[in-house]
């Protein structure tokens, strides 16, 4: 569905997450929001948009919503000439990603300013409300790169039909353009082929290719219309898809004034790998070598720099606005306009304003270009693959050709290339004939005014380094890259000088330290002060034997916890540093929380209502066996700090004595699920992962207390780090002590939790980090990886030792184990499975350990 820019006038450029071919130009990030977007800055903001809301709602005409990345390019362009198209029959929305999980809803119509953020799919609810109250009565998915995947459910809450635009391969290759890691068509390879690319370059939502195909093969198969622009992509597309009925409609156009004829070879939009920016290098150095008079001039941006004057014969112009396009070939003069595609295009908008120029083309005998040049006699098809020589043979005959006589301007092909009747004529029919779904405007809209602003203030991506920008805007041509340059120098230059009157400030601080240090040595050898330090030496030497004293019986009281820790510091590092470990040990003072203890249980159970949510994005597994009330006390702590309708719960009931649907009656909202018999930790929870809807699941132990913001911590982690398999969080004691800042795993195969005991506020347990493993008792962990490596092993039934072999199963899958800090639980250890390792489930934390050593000591 998503079509990287194949003309100048916006260009679509992945980021360090995205999926495509690796680009050297990530998103430029937005200037500093005006004052007007922050958060209460525009008191009248709310009314203003609630009128907008009203006049929508009030209006006649019927409304239509588009669903699409927020890159530009050909989507854009088609969104809006169609939105321009149908402007007078309906009105048209558009949702589109602006970062993280964060949508914005806009009004597409020049005269108005409307627009919306939700989070999604955490404010799912508020969207489609929103929705049905201005009466949208179809949705059209142009795109979901970026979306959420919630989105996919907009036309079922809604009850409304859609279409779909298939503007690429998106919905049968995450890579978009069936495209290799270096640019070139990947000659769709079977499912075995596609697995191993995806593995490589992950697809969006963690999905595997078989898992990818089927969401989207039952998003288009529910689609009313399927529309491709071609007949090379349908044909394409019904060998993934052969019963689906695709619609071929090429893009509606309005006519191109076609400029003069002039010399020169011309490559338009922006030049990257899979539109032939290698090719273009290889020809020009050909071209020199051989001394074939050819110069490459490229209307339009590169994504990696290329040779120039006067090395080859090789000039960038930069990007350009499309509408310029036609005045821009007049003014450049080209005698021949080449397509030097490496994937098969769909459609391709510069190839519209090429054959309206009757400019003779050159282009590559792949995708929509062999479909829409196949009877042109003014264009000729070179096989993709062909050498820099054939390349260029076939560029000089048309050339030379071309300067014989001069090519008239051809309104024929400029007038068959708008197909613009079944659009207006087609396209709105089921819209204006089905009956509108009953719009609410007498009934109030509840939107809080958050809503009106983007999260946090700012809907920008982060920074590029001023280098980055250099490289994007000067050397390859990227204006948006340049803009920002411009923008950003004059703040680093602002910038530079604060750090250097600084770096005054602190070597003036450093002198006066200097002079305090040399007063201090002066005090120190006066005669007063010789005299008086036995007094003071007798009084220090006092507190410190008494505080050393109480701090070594504590350590002595506690020091069965270190046996196998302290084996294998002997084993590895020998005696000296164990001895060295133990002294550090005991005369290390011991961290006492101010105060009484923060966390309690709660003393009775009460009501609890958790609201629904329809597209949860994380399932929160707790396993429970009897102990209601510490189950309460942990689900009461969900409900008080999370987040509403971004996640739902699941209580695993391991047939407990008393149900504990009987026992925890009076909370709703919550899915109990009861194992017939005693399965233990682990079966548990790879039940209850089978049942889940979220892509992130929480495994959380039921003697906890979550704090605020512990699930937007935990799953903030996936969302910035797309290596992120797992995440553990912060656990403290009730009492306010340290119990685990992530987990250390020796060589033979004990674990060690880091910070045990200490304050949970020192700065070393206070970064995000990648560990070992952290406990299980609240791990976050993709769905997808976790279905994909089978979920807990087994082996290590009932439990223990299932967290760290977890932490190991998705390393060997080539993901990562972070800690996260800012998620904080407190966990009562040892209240469901008691602490003695002689007895009861503890005793399978001893018999585990040796399994789990046997299993990962390769």
């Amino acid at each position: 569905m998503v079509s990287p820019a194949d003309a100048g006038a916006s260009v679509e450029i992945q980021g360090p997450g995205d999926m495509s071919v690796a680009s050297p130009i990530p998103p430029v990030a937005e200037h500093p929001m005006p004052r007007d977007d922050i958060m209460g800055s525009d008191p009248t903001r709310g009314e203003q948009r609630r009128a907008d809301l009203q006049r929508l709602a009030a209006g006649a005409k019927p409304v239509l919503l588009f669903v699409a990345h927020a890159w530009g390019g050909g989507v854009r362009h088609h969104m809006t000439d169609l939105a321009e198209m149908v402007g007078e029959r309906c009105e048209t929305l558009l949702l589109e990603p602006v970062a993280g999980d964060v949508t914005k809803l806009s009004w597409l119509r020049a005269s108005e300013d409307f627009s919306s953020y939700f989070t999604l799919p955490a404010d799912f609810g508020v969207l489609v409300s929103l929705l049905r109250y201005v009466g949208v009565g179809r949705v059209h998915f142009h795109h979901v790169r970026s979306l959420p995947r919630s989105v996919l459910d907009l036309p079922g809450a809604l009850g409304v039909p859609f279409d779909c635009t298939l503007h690429d391969y998106y919905a049968v290759c995450p890579q978009y353009h069936l495209v290799t890691e270096d640019g070139r068509y990947c000659g769709q390879p079977d499912e075995a082929g596609c697995t191993i690319c995806l593995n490589q370059r992950p697809a969006q939502w963690g999905l595997g290719i078989v898992a990818w195909r089927g969401v989207f093969e039952r998003l288009l198969r529910a689609a009313e219309r399927v529309i491709a622009p071609s007949g090379d992509v349908a044909r394409r597309m019904s060998r993934y898809f052969p019963e689906l009925n695709v619609l071929v409609v090429p893009h509606p156009e309005g006519p191109t004034s076609a400029p003069p004829d002039y010399v020169r070879v011309a490559t338009l939009g922006t030049l990257a790998p899979e539109k032939g920016l290698h090719v273009v290098k290889a020809c020009a150095d050909d071209a020199r070598a051989r001394d074939v008079p050819l110069s490459f001039r490229i209307l339009g941006s590169t994504t990696e720099p290329l040779p120039q004057w006067p090395e080859v014969a090789v000039s960038v112009h930069g990007e350009y606005e499309r509408r310029d396009l036609p005045a821009l070939l007049a003014a450049e003069k080209p005698d021949v306009i080449w397509f030097p595609a490496q994937v098969p295009e769909t459609y391709s908008y510069t190839l519209s304003v090429a054959l309206a120029s009757g400019i003779p083309i050159v282009a590559a005998d792949l995708g929509a270009f062999a479909d829409r040049l196949a009877d042109r006699p003014s264009a000729a098809l070179v096989p993709w693959a062909a050498s820099p020589a054939q390349w260029n043979d076939a560029l000089l005959r048309t050339g030379r050709a071309a300067r014989g006589h001069t090519v008239k301007n051809a309104p024929d092909e400029a007038k068959s290339m708008t197909h613009a009747g079944w659009y207006p004529d087609e396209y709105l029919a089921p819209l204006t004939t089905d009956p509108v779904p009953r719009r609410l405007q007498g009934e109030p809209l509840t939107v809080d005014d958050k809503h009106w602003y983007p999260p946090g203030g700012s809907a920008s991506v982060p920074e590029l380094p001023l280098q980055r920008l250099f490289f994007a805007g000067v050397e390859c041509g990227h204006r948006e890259s340049r803009e920002a340059l411009k923008h950003r120098l004059p703040i680093a230059d602002a910038a530079n000088k604060d750090l250097l009157a600084l770096r005054e400030n602190l070597l003036a601080e450093r002198d006066e330290v200097l002079a305090a240090r040399a007063r201090i040595d002066e005090l120190e050898t006066s005669t007063v002060w010789r005299a008086t330090g036995p007094l003071r030496h007798a009084g220090t030497t006092a507190k410190i034997t008494a505080a050393r004293m109480h701090a070594r019986w504590s350590a002595v009281r506690g020091s069965s916890r270190y046996v196998g820790l302290a084996m294998t510091v002997l084993r590895n590092e020998g005696p000296r540093a164990l001895a060295r470990r133990v002294w550090r040990r005991l005369n290390r003072p011991q961290f006492v929380p101010s105060g009484r203890a923060a966390f309690a249980l709660e003393t009775e159970i009460g009501p609890l209502a958790f609201p629904e949510s329809a597209a949860p994005r994380a399932t929160i597994i707790i396993p429970v066996y009897g102990k209601p009330l510490l189950t309460y006390t942990c689900l009461k702590s969900i409900h008080e700090n999370t987040q509403p309708g971004s996640y739902e719960v699941l209580v695993v009931d391991d047939a407990s004595p008393e149900p504990a649907a009987a026992t925890l009656a009076e909370i709703t909202g919550v899915d109990f699920v009861r194992n017939d018999a005693n399965l233990g930790f682990i079966k548990s929870c790879n039940r209850a992962a089978l049942l889940a809807r979220g892509e992130i699941l929480v495994f959380l132990n039921n003697d906890t207390i979550v704090t605020s913001g512990w699930l937007d911590s935990l799953g903030s982690v996936f969302r910035e780090h797309p290596d992120a398999g797992l995440v553990g969080a912060k656990l403290i004691y009730p009492d306010g002590r340290l119990q685990e800042a992530g987990g250390i795993v020796w060589r033979d195969g004990s674990a060690w939790n880091v910070g045990r005991g200490e304050d949970p506020d020192r700065p070393e347990f206070n970064y995000f980090r990648e560990v070992d493993y952290c406990s299980g008792a609240c791990l976050a962990v993709d769905r997808a990886l976790f279905d994909r490596i089978g979920g807990f092993d087994v082996r290590f039934a009932p439990a223990y030792c299932e967290d760290s072999d977890l932490a190991f199963a998705v390393r060997a899958a080539g993901r990562k184990v972070y800690y996260q800090p800012l998620a904080t639980v407190v966990h009562f250890e040892g209240a469901t499975s008691g602490t003695d390792l002689a007895r009861g489930a503890k005793r399978h934390q001893v018999i585990n350990q040796g399994a789990f050593h046997a299993k990962w000591e390769d």
